[in-house]
């Protein structure tokens, strides 16, 4: 059996973090990356304009996939 969920819309304040994987040289904290993954968190936010309000997914932060620790 199967049927589509529905996604929850996001809210303004939304934390979520996505692994990237860095087919160009890419800085990253302290690091340059290059054929790598990173992970980076993203919060909703809230920009305002003079006439509207627009909302979207504002990198935060970046950083390293440590496999070798």
């Amino acid at each position: 059996m199967r049927w589509l969920t529905k996604r929850p819309e996001p809210k303004v304040g939304d934390i979520r973090r996505r692994n990237k994987f860095a087919f160009l040289p890419t800085k990253v904290d302290m690091y340059t990356v290059w054929f790598e993954s990173y992970q980076v968190t993203e919060e909703y936010k809230a920009m305002y304009d003079f006439t509207d309000v627009t909302t979207m997914w504002v990198e935060v932060s970046r950083r390293t996939c440590d496999y070798y620790v």
